[in-house]
């Protein structure tokens, strides 16, 4: 999968079990940061659109633009409206991101 010039969020995603998209990182100064998305929540539609797998995450949020991630915390449920921005790969880690950093 391509990886350069995509949207970055700034947030690392695990599938854990498979299906259910976890937040396992957010990262310090970060649009996902700044919008209140933090480790544990999971993230379960974008657009309200539902995901199934974190593939369709990735294109869903493959080109920066404004969308709206539904979330669950705990036992509450969020709608975060946020915005991913261009930003080449190699320039935010030396090399080639992992598959789910957004």
């Amino acid at each position: 999968m391509r990886t350069r010039n995509g949207g970055y969020l700034g947030m690392f995603v695990r599938e854990n079990p498979p299906g259910t998209l976890v937040i396992e990182r957010v990262h310090p100064g970060s649009g996902a940061e700044a919008a209140g998305l933090k480790a544990g929540d999971v993230v379960e539609a974008v657009n309200g659109i539902e995901l199934d797998h974190g593939d369709e995450l990735i294109r869903r949020m493959w080109t920066p633009r404004a969308f709206t991630l539904n979330i669950r915390r705990g036992e509450e449920t969020l709608e975060i409206k946020t915005s991913s921005k261009k930003l080449d790969a190699y320039s935010m880690v030396g090399a080639q991101a992992p598959r789910f950093a957004l």
